[in-house]
C-alpha cells in the first residue's frame, strides 16, 4: 500500500471512530433569482476534514465534472499530507526557499498599501534589514530565538552615534521582527512565529537619554527667534501637541480657518493610534496660519511644505541656539518630539486633568500622559497651598496622642478634638498666593509670529 493510501485510510478511520463525517463533493451552485433557478457554469468543491468544525467551499473554475473530481481528490490528499506532517503547505515551501529580504519587500509593500505612515514603514524596513544582515538571516530557517538573543547580548551600536543602543530601541527591533514574522504567519507562509518566545528586555531606568519640556518663557523665545514660517510651525506644535509625522503630513484640507470655530482635523492615517484628534485653533495661531496659507492652494497641499523636513534636527538646533536654549542639558534633550512633551506639560500646568487633558494630548491612559509631563515644571506649590494648615505645637514639642491635632480621629477620619475652621483672613492670603503662583507658571500665550 502506498504512503498516500496509508495516510488517507488512517485519517478516515479516525474520523469514523469519532463520528465525524468527512465530506468531499463537487457540484454546481444553484441560485434563485426573480423566480428563476440559475445554475453556475463551473464546479464548486465542498469539503470537511475530521479536524474541521464546519465544511468549506472552494471554487474550482472548471466545467468538466471529471476534472473537478480529480482536482478535489488531489486537494483532499494535500490536506491529509499536511495534517499528518508529511508535507508542508505550498505557500510555506515557497517561502522557505525565498530570500528573506525578498519577503521583506512584500511586507513593506503591504504596509504602504494599508496606509502606514512613512516613518513607520522606514523604521520597519531599516530594522528588519539590519537584523537580517547582523544576525545572518538569509532564509526563514535562519530566524531563531538564539540568533536574536546573541545579537542583543553583543550590545549593538547606534549607526549615528556609535553608542550602544538603548534598551527600548533594542525592544523596538524585536517588535519589528515579530511583526514581520506574524505577517508571514497570517499569510500561511510560516507555521508559527519563531520569535514569539523571545522576551523583551526591561527598559525602565535604562534609557540613554531623556526629553525635557521648554518653560513658557523658552517657548516664547523659540517662536520669536525662529520667526517667519518656522515660528508658525513651532506655534502649531506647541498649541496642538501633534507629533512630527502628523504635522509633516498635515494638508490645508485638514485646516479650517474660516468657520465660526476654526479647527485642525488631521487625517486619521497620520495619527499614531489611528483615532481622530481634532484641535481647536486659538486666535493667535489662526492669524499666523492665515498668513502662512497661500492665496491659491489645493486642499492636498501640505501646510508645512519646505518648512518641516521629514527627518533631521538641523533647523531646530539652529533656532534653539538663536533663542539661547541648549539642545541638551542635565534635565534632558530638546528634540522635535520634545515639543509634544512641552505642549503636554503646559496643558497639565493649567490645572486640567483626566479626560480633558487626555483629549488635548491624544493619549488613552493617564500613565501615557504622565510620561509626557515634565514633573520639574509642575506647580506643586498649588497642592501644598491647598492642603489643610496645622495650628498645633511647634516641631520638637511632644504631646500625648489625645493632645495632638492629628492624634484622635472619629469614625469619619476627621479630628474630633478640634474642628478646622480657617479664618477669612487666612483664606484671603492663600487665595492671593495661589493667584500669584498661577500667573508665574501658567503659559501666557504667544503673540502672533507672522511669516516674512
Amino acid at each position: 500500500e502506498s504512503m498516500a493510501g496509508i495516510v488517507t485510510r488512517e485519517v478516515r478511520e479516525a474520523a469514523t471512530s469519532k463520528g465525524v463525517a468527512m465530506i468531499s463533493k463537487v457540484f454546481k451552485r444553484k441560485r434563485r433569482r426573480n423566480g428563476k433557478t440559475l445554475c453556475d457554469k463551473t464546479y464548486t468543491h465542498r469539503y470537511r476534514m475530521p479536524w474541521m468544525e464546519k465544511s468549506r467551499d472552494r471554487a474550482l473554475g472548471v466545467s468538466d465534472k471529471r476534472i473537478a473530481e480529480k482536482m478535489a481528490a488531489e486537494f483532499i490528499r494535500q490536506l491529509e499530507y499536511e495534517h499528518s506532517g508529511i508535507l508542508l503547505p505550498p505557500e510555506q515551501v515557497k517561502a522557505s526557499n525565498t530570500p528573506l529580504l525578498k519577503l521583506l519587500e512584500g511586507y513593506i509593500a503591504d504596509l504602504k498599501a494599508t496606509g502606514k505612515s512613512p516613518q513607520y514603514v522606514w523604521d520597519m524596513q531599516d530594522r528588519v534589514a539590519r537584523l537580517a544582515e547582523e544576525c545572518n538571516w538569509r532564509k526563514l530557517a535562519d530566524v531563531t530565538p538564539m540568533s536574536f538573543e546573541n545579537w542583543r547580548s553583543q550590545g549593538p551600536l547606534s549607526k549615528k552615534t556609535g553608542q550602544p543602543l538603548a534598551t527600548k530601541t533594542v525592544n523596538d527591533y524585536l517588535a519589528s521582527a515579530r511583526s514581520f514574522m506574524m505577517w508571514l504567519f497570517r499569510s500561511n507562509r510560516l507555521p508559527r512565529n519563531p520569535l514569539a518566545s523571545v522576551s523583551t528586555a526591561v527598559a525602565a531606568g535604562n534609557a540613554t537619554f531623556a526629553r525635557r519640556a521648554l518653560t513658557p518663557q523658552e517657548g516664547q523665545r523659540l517662536v520669536a527667534s525662529a520667526g517667519g514660517n518656522r515660528g508658525v510651525l513651532y506655534m502649531t506644535a506647541l498649541l496642538t501637541a501633534y507629533r512630527r509625522n502628523t504635522l509633516y503630513r498635515l494638508t490645508w484640507g485638514d485646516v479650517d480657518l474660516d468657520g465660526d470655530r476654526p479647527m485642525i482635523r488631521p487625517a486619521v492615517s497620520t495619527i499614531k493610534n489611528r483615532e481622530e484628534h481634532t484641535m481647536l485653533v486659538r486666535d493667535d495661531l489662526r492669524e499666523a496660519l492665515s498668513q502662512l496659507r497661500p492665496d491659491q492652494f489645493k486642499p492636498s497641499d501640505r501646510v508645512f511644505e519646505g518648512i518641516l523636513i521629514w527627518r533631521g534636527l538641523s533647523d531646530l538646533k539652529a533656532d534653539l541656539t538663536a533663542a539661547g536654549i541648549d539642545y541638551e542639558t542635565s534635565r534632558g534633550r530638546m528634540d522635535f518630539h520634545a515639543l509634544r512633551h512641552t505642549a503636554s506639560t503646559w496643558a497639565a500646568m493649567t490645572g486640567e486633568a483626566g479626560a480633558v487633558l487626555k483629549r488635548f494630548t491624544g493619549h488613552k491612559t493617564d500613565s501615557q500622559v504622565a510620561r509626557y509631563v515634565d514633573e520639574d515644571q509642575q506647580p506643586v506649590e498649588r497642592i501644598l497651598e491647598g492642603l489643610p494648615t496645622f495650628d498645633g505645637p511647634h516641631i520638637g514639642t511632644r504631646k500625648s496622642a489625645t493632645e495632638t491635632d492629628l492624634g484622635r480621629h472619629g469614625e469619619t477620619g476627621r479630628d474630633t478634638t478640634r474642628s478646622y475652621n480657617p479664618s477669612s483672613e487666612k483664606q484671603k492670603r492663600r487665595t492671593r498666593r495661589r493667584q500669584r503662583i498661577s500667573s508665574e507658571v501658567t503659559p501666557t500665550g504667544f503673540e502672533p509670529v507672522l511669516p516674512g
